[in-house]
């Protein structure tokens, strides 16, 4: 075993991956040249994230199941929550999302490492 604690995550993988939506959101906003973030760049994200807070606290980030597929990993929630999106925002995140948002962004270390 490789002591990894059994304490119940912070936040679920759907508001970390409405985090950096909101995250993309703000940025476009400020610099035209930034696009639109993608499920793939989120998943992505999650997944070093994921890695990163694994090794440095010995505590899962999330505990929705990370698929290994042929193409890469795939965070099962986030997927089933963005089924057949490509881009996620081409506009202004939703209300849930925001929340989300102001949520995570509140714990200083969660907020730090993403």
């Amino acid at each position: 075993m490789l002591g990894i604690s059994s304490e119940q995550p912070k936040f679920k993988a759907v508001q970390l991956a409405n985090w950096f939506r909101v995250n993309n959101y703000f940025a476009r906003q400020f610099d035209y040249n930034v696009d639109p973030i993608t499920q793939m760049q989120v998943v992505k994200l999650l997944y070093f994230a994921y890695g990163r807070f694994l090794v440095k606290s010995k505590k899962r980030l999330f505990s929705s199941p990370i698929l290994h597929l042929q193409y890469g990993p795939v965070v099962e929630e986030v997927h089933q929550q963005f089924r057949g999106m490509v881009v996620l925002d081409p506009d202004k995140s939703d209300k849930q999302a925001f929340e989300d948002y102001n949520l995570v962004s509140s714990d200083a270390e969660i907020n730090n490492l993403l």
